[in-house]
């Protein structure tokens, strides 16, 4: 026995969610989430006597072990935005404040101090056993997922859960961030940031920083204020996800919440379901709502990038080309670009 028996409260979650999959099998689980007015880790807790084991917090030893499974799928998903990737992991460089795996085809940062729980699941669905592992934030969302596919080193798992499955019959109740303090708390301005970042020379990347701290709407003021951000409207995600379909450019895109930030290579064919823009192909996919944007910057720098923002100016995602960055704006980005231009007005953004 893993725990003791769920509460009341979480058997009724459990049985409601249960009742929202029959109808709706393939809802993400922040959209079941919202639907059921809870948190995804209060779902995945209701879970841990049917399907889902919780792990032990260990996260250097868990992050030294994810490239064990061979070829993966990475999920990010957040109301409005999920982006998945294919791939391995490589080895990880663990800091106190940061776990980062620099990988050719994932890139995943994140500050594991914000993260709540990891929890191994198995779900039988009509096709197939899903199996792999979930991590939650503080604030009770979704970090991230890791599923196994085709390719998958499935035995793993079990070896996963032999090692790492935290067995205590009283197990305490994940520890969750106070309501009045999980909004990011930024550690310093976006410019002090990215000094201290070039001199310690910690990231590959000082974008994982600026999400994780709260500042990448800062640093679009800033961009703006020297001339060198502009303003679009939130079509141009749609228009640039298409065009760049058509033309067989592959995207770097990037996505992910207050503690995580997952990064790779989306190409493939270009679809609409309802509200939602898809961009999916064999290595990775991109679905982003319209209702989900707030406002949407093309930023001009040693890359330019389009910085996509939510309704409360969070940080949704992050668009570019695919290409090392002394190979960044080539001409068939720029060429792009102006054909979104031309598609999409530049101007004043949607507002709340």
């Amino acid at each position: 026995m893993l725990n003791s028996a769920p509460e009341p409260a979480a058997r009724a979650l459990r049985a409601r969610w249960a009742q929202l999959e029959v109808s709706e099998p393939h809802l993400a689980l922040p959209e079941a989430a919202g639907r059921l007015g809870a948190t995804p880790l209060a779902l995945l807790e209701a879970r841990v006597h049917d399907g889902l084991v919780p792990l032990e917090p260990n996260w250097p030893a868990l992050a030294a072990n994810l490239c064990a499974f061979g070829r993966v799928s990475v999920r990010s998903e957040r109301p409005g935005c999920v982006l998945e990737l294919c791939g391995t992991f490589g080895a990880p460089r663990c800091l106190p404040d940061a776990l980062s795996f620099d990988g050719p085809q994932i890139a995943l940062h994140a500050d594991p101090r914000r993260w709540s729980g990891a929890y191994a699941f198995e779900v039988l669905t009509r096709l197939r056993t899903r199996r792999g592992l979930s991590f939650c934030d503080d604030d009770g969302e979704l970090a991230w997922t890791l599923e196994l596919i085709a390719g998958s080193n499935r035995r793993v798992l079990d070896a996963f859960l032999d090692v790492f499955a935290d067995r205590r019959e009283e197990r305490p109740a994940p520890a969750l961030r106070p309501l009045d303090e999980r909004g990011h708390t930024p550690c310093a301005t976006a410019e002090t940031l990215a000094l201290q970042w070039a001199a310690s020379g910690r990231s590959a990347s000082l974008e994982p920083l600026l999400w994780r701290n709260g500042l990448a709407y800062e640093r679009v003021l800033r961009q703006r204020a020297r001339g060198c951000a502009q303003a679009l409207a939130p079509e141009a995600v749609g228009a640039t996800l298409e065009l760049s379909a058509r033309r067989g450019l592959a995207l770097r895109v990037a996505a992910g919440g207050r503690s995580t930030l997952l990064a790779g290579r989306v190409e493939g064919r270009f679809a609409t379901a309802g509200a939602w823009w898809n961009r999916v192909g064999e290595a990775g996919a991109l679905h982003v709502a319209a209702s989900a944007i707030g406002e949407v910057w093309r930023l001009h720098g040693r890359r330019t990038t389009l910085e996509v923002f939510d309704r409360e100016r969070r940080p949704l995602l992050s668009l570019a080309e695919h290409a090392p960055l002394e190979q960044a704006d080539s001409l068939s980005w720029s060429s792009l670009l102006l054909a979104v231009d031309g598609a999409v007005p530049s101007g004043a953004t949607r507002r709340p």
